[in-house]
């Protein structure tokens, strides 16, 4: 086997792995908030069989404090120290639309596992995404914050879906030392990395996601916060 071929196909079946443990997990937890984002419909896209758009926005923190439906006794929480996306991570987007995802990350990060392709952008429009507003198709595998990852088994009854975005960390000292004091429009004070990217959802279904960079406890880093549903795993429905 080509060696390049070996190593993507490592890391999908890895992907595929974490999310049958994600979708296994899931089955069985309390579901967080669903988030309902609409399309608009859209004169011209400039992509086949599209012509809905929308806007996803969700953030990353070192911790869960800022989200308050964690915090309270529903059967999730409370578990204040867990990293987490947010305001939730039950998302339903329209079907055959361009997606517009916006991330702002507050957290910090560590070296990622498989730096070349982990660190990589993939399954994106134009292979691409922005980083605080200066496009980059990759970034420094040292410091990853989290990733965004779609992805799902393939099946007869839904179409495969891979995305697969990097977000840069935030760095130390910045956290250490934050510049401003912590706001209604700032949970820590320190400036977070902003990240945007484009994708185009397939035909209906629920497709996993989650982070793929070990941010959680036990395990290797893939426990706790990381296949837990409403901190940094979570499902994607499109309708």
């Amino acid at each position: 086997m080509n060696p390049v071929a070996g190593a993507l196909t490592a890391v999908v079946l890895g992907g595929v792995v974490v999310g049958g443990t994600v979708l296994a997990f899931h089955s069985t937890s309390p579901k967080p908030p669903l988030m309902v984002v609409d399309g608009v419909a859209a004169s011209a896209t400039g992509i086949p069989g599209v012509t809905k758009t929308a806007e996803l926005k969700l953030e990353s923190y070192p911790d869960s404090a800022p989200i308050t439906w964690r915090r309270t006794n529903d059967g999730v929480g409370p578990h204040p120290g867990w990293v987490s996306y947010g305001p939730t991570t039950n998302i339903q987007l329209p079907a055959n639309t361009l997606v517009t995802v916006t991330i702002t990350n507050y957290d910090g990060g560590e070296p990622i596992p498989n730096p070349g392709y982990l660190a990589s952008v993939h399954g994106t429009v134009g292979g691409d995404m922005t980083i605080d507003g200066e496009k980059a198709t990759s970034i420094d595998p040292s410091h990853v914050g989290h990733t965004f990852t779609i992805h799902n088994y393939p099946s007869d009854t839904q179409e495969s879906l891979y995305v697969s975005v990097p977000i840069p960390a935030v760095p130390d000292d910045l956290m250490e030392n934050p510049p401003a004091e912590p706001s209604a429009s700032n949970p820590y004070g320190w400036p977070p990395k902003v990240v945007k990217f484009q994708f185009v959802t397939k035909g209906p279904g629920e497709y996993a996601w989650n982070c793929e960079f070990p941010c959680g406890g036990n395990y290797a880093g893939m426990g706790e916060a990381m296949s837990s549903y409403g901190y940094m795993s979570g499902v994607i429905h499109v309708v």
